[in-house]
């Protein structure tokens, strides 16, 4: 291990010389004397040491605090204070270069020796917590998350890169002011179903500083440049006796992912070519709509429709002719039934709408007949080969009667779409009759 280098600043001669004699003694590399500030830099710039002995009352237009001063921030040496003075303004302007220690002349070499080991040790330390941070704070100015650090009553004491850009504000702004000054007034955030405003006072940050861990908090933020949807961590710093003592909140903008989700969910439950609900997505939401309708004891109405002839349609005029003729069937129902009804896909030439709140007790005949008029209507404008036909079967969700699930519905409004589909082919146009 190379022995410690120390520069020696001290303008009596034969002290400087002395001390120089008792540090190599004790294995020193004491390699040289200074007597003034303009040496003491000239010496250090030289090489610079790994300690600094300084005497406070040295020659030249600079004291040895103000030497000391200068070599700590030019070249981040420690510094030990070597004097006979010991009046409390000399210490107090002393402590202002943040020295590494303050020994009263004459200094025995036992003192002297656990100064500069406590000293160049204490230093080594601190040099590897500023790579440390250093490292620390390079990562987190990489990376694409918004990370913010506040104190306990919110003043800023960090903030990346990435929450720069968030919030709108450069951190040699924010830092050392408190975060609610520094938002502006467009800036918002609010609750995952994006509408409603949260209070300042428990956003995620501010409810780790009330001691609260916050885990992937969905939410939307209002920005000058439009709106984002962030998952947001937040955790409270805490002193070993728990006392909270700030608070840090790292936010990642999901609006991709969410938007992803979006989209794989959306083809999940819905019929390519329809663009109605599939057999899966209506099931879901149909259970959904059926106990909301059980709690609320408003009634359901199901629609089960069924296209007449599209094997014909198919085998003669090609299964273009009929794609069509199940899209011109998609948006029939969409004209014929309300945006809040259930219309579905499930499968080949069959769909089926469930219609909330239906109010009817003619067991279904306006459904049948508003559907077969716009059907008609379609038929009289429509200029393709063929003439679409349906049969339908409506059941009124009725638990006094069996019909409890969507299951039953369903099979119960089947069951009556075949026996009117059988009726229809024996009797031509004739209107379909109540169904009981």
């Amino acid at each position: 291990m190379m022995a410690s280098s120390v520069l020696i600043v001290e303008d009596e001669r034969i002290v400087a010389m002395d001390l120089q004699e008792t540090l190599c003694a004790m294995g020193y590399d004491a390699y040289a004397i200074a007597s003034s500030a303009a040496d003491a830099m000239r010496r250090a710039a030289e090489r610079c040491p790994d300690v600094v002995l300084m005497d406070i009352r040295i020659k030249g237009d600079l004291d040895g605090i103000e030497t000391a001063t200068l070599l700590r921030e030019l070249y981040d040496v420690p510094v030990i204070y070597l004097t006979a003075y010991a009046d409390e303004a000399t210490i107090e302007r002393a402590k202002k270069s943040q020295p590494y220690g303050y020994l009263l002349k004459p200094v025995n070499a036992s003192d002297l020796r656990s100064a500069i080991e406590v000293c160049t040790h204490r230093h080594d330390l601190e040099k590897q917590l500023r790579e440390r941070e250093n490292w620390f704070s390079t990562t987190l100015q990489a990376i694409t998350d918004a990370v913010v650090a506040v104190d306990g009553d919110g003043t800023v004491n960090f903030m990346n890169r990435a929450a720069e850009a968030l919030i709108g504000v450069p951190a040699i702004t924010a830092v050392g002011h408190p975060l609610w000054d520094q938002v502006r007034d467009e800036w918002g955030m609010f609750a995952s179903d994006g509408t409603t405003p949260i209070p300042r006072d428990q956003t995620p940050l501010m409810r780790a500083l009330a001691g609260e861990v916050i885990s992937q908090a969905e939410v939307f933020m209002r920005l000058p440049g439009g709106g984002r949807w962030h998952s947001v961590n937040a955790t409270p710093v805490r002193d070993p006796d728990g006392t909270v003592r700030g608070a840090v909140a790292v936010s990642r903008d999901i609006t991709d992912l969410r938007r992803a989700l979006e989209d794989v969910t959306h083809a999940a439950v819905r019929d390519e070519l329809s663009g109605l609900l599939n057999r899966r997505g209506f099931q879901e939401r149909a259970e959904q709509a059926l106990h909301l309708a059980q709690r609320s004891s408003k009634p359901l109405a199901l629609v089960y429709i069924d296209l007449n002839g599209m094997k014909a349609i198919n085998d003669q005029l090609g299964h273009a002719a009929g794609d069509r003729a199940l899209v011109e069937t998609a948006a029939l129902l969409r004209e014929t039934f309300r945006v809040s009804d259930l219309l579905a896909r499930l499968g080949g030439d069959e769909f089926v709408v469930l219609a909330s709140d239906y109010t009817e007790d003619d067991d279904g005949q306006a459904v049948r007949s508003r559907f077969m008029r716009n059907l008609d209507a379609l038929n009289r404008h429509a200029e393709r080969p063929f003439r679409l036909s349906v049969s339908l079967g409506v059941t009124i969700y009725d638990a006094a009667k069996g019909l409890r699930t969507i299951d039953d519905l369903l099979a119960e409004s089947d069951r009556r779409m075949y026996v009117a589909k059988e009726l229809r082919r024996f009797e031509g146009t004739q209107p379909i009759p109540k169904l009981r």
